[in-house]
């Protein structure tokens, strides 16, 4: 599991959007939250392959790619 040392604003990271439904994409951290929603830590991120931009619960990354 991620963990906010793991990531930082501009890691490179497999995230799955849609709260873990939706298909893997590689996105960069636009911002790192302690408190994203209702107290969970997660991110703001931009997915590289379209530019969309959302934000992903922390449990919704598979991993990380660059630090």
């Amino acid at each position: 599991m991620v963990t906010l040392k793991d990531i930082r604003k501009g890691s490179i990271v497999i995230v799955r959007g849609g709260f873990g439904n939706e298909a893997p994409v590689k996105a960069r951290v636009d911002s790192v939250q302690r408190d994203i929603k209702h107290g969970i830590p997660g991110i703001d991120y931009t997915a590289i392959t379209d530019g969309d931009e959302r934000w992903a619960y922390l449990e919704q990354i598979e991993r990380v790619v660059m630090y």
